[in-house]
């Protein structure tokens, strides 16, 4: 069911932006907002239940240790690659979100080889590798918005970087499409209906702004998942989710509403804060993302898994 209903919205907003909408209105904006504080923050906030589910059979009651001293190290290590070498970071972070995002949507459980992160990279990455090629400009702006000045010279060669890794992935990710539509195998597990989810997030990316695309993504299918998966590995009940997640939720809307005094009052952020803010942000989304994008005893999901989180 959350399958088709993404589809149908995607489908939506394709439409909207083929009639020319304007996309910059601030009822646009704050639905942004408002989804990534209250889908996209929580999604990531709770790592701890997913590191205790892998760590406790091993470590039992001191799986804490392991779990948050690898998170930290993690973090550090992105903090270090940040004043040491960006460009190399910032690839990096594509590679394991791209990762990360196709490893989430697999149709059942498959093993973890080099073939199967090149396709998860492939698939995963659309999000990215697709505005970086039909949307170059705008991907070159929101880079320039988020790296301060002292990082310009890198810029030219993330976005260079970036579109060549584009240009490697996305006949990759058409050629799985057509597997899952020409494949009996697959068309059984859902194929059909992943290439034609696939589809509409390539024409999503393709034509509507990259900010609005990518929460359109990432808060409507990619976390809405996630947190569907959260419950039932944990037991949860919709209730517990929404008490545990609230805090993080309005932590992220205090945050926000700081930004907006910040701008409103005339105040301008300097790009020391800037930096600092982005990394610290950054420091906190990898440790996330190689928690759920590197092989774990479970490795992927099993196939009869695919139809418990709404997928079919």
């Amino acid at each position: 069911m959350h399958d088709r209903i993404f589809c149908s919205v995607g489908i939506g907003w394709i439409a909207l932006a083929t009639i020319g909408f304007r996309f910059d209105s601030i009822v646009i904006l704050w639905s942004i907002l408002f989804s990534v504080c209250f889908i996209g923050v929580p999604h990531g906030g709770l790592d701890h239940l997913a590191g205790r589910s892998q760590l406790m059979p091993r470590w039992g009651k001191y799986w804490p240790v392991p779990f948050f001293a690898g998170y930290l190290l993690i973090s550090i290590a992105t903090v270090l690659g940040w004043l040491l070498n960006p460009i190399l970071t910032v690839i990096a972070f594509f590679l394991v979100s791209a990762i990360h995002f196709g490893r989430e949507d697999q149709l059942a459980s498959q093993p973890s080889n080099l073939l199967r992160f090149i396709l998860d990279a492939a698939s995963g990455g659309l999000v990215i590798w697709i505005p970086a090629v039909t949307r170059p400009a705008e991907f070159q702006q929101i880079l320039e918005s988020i790296i301060p000045t002292s990082f310009a010279t890198s810029i030219g060669t993330i976005v260079y970087l970036t579109k060549v890794l584009a240009i490697v992935f996305i006949p990759i990710a058409l050629s799985e499409i057509g597997y899952h539509v020409l494949s009996p195998s697959a068309r059984k597990l859902g194929g059909g209906i992943r290439a034609v989810r696939q589809i509409v997030f390539i024409g999503l990316f393709a034509s509507t702004p990259i900010l609005v695309s990518f929460a359109v993504y990432f808060c409507g299918w990619h976390s809405i998942r996630g947190l569907k998966q959260l419950m039932q590995e944990n037991h949860m009940k919709l209730g517990e989710l929404v008490a545990a997640t609230m805090p993080m939720s309005f932590g992220a809307i205090a945050l926000v509403g700081l930004g907006m005094w910040f701008w409103s009052s005339g105040r301008e952020l300097s790009d020391e804060l800037i930096r600092s803010l982005f990394i610290g942000l950054s420091a906190l989304a990898v440790p996330h993302l190689a928690l759920h994008a590197l092989p774990t005893t479970s490795d992927y999901r099993q196939p009869n898994s695919v139809s418990k989180i709404g997928v079919l």
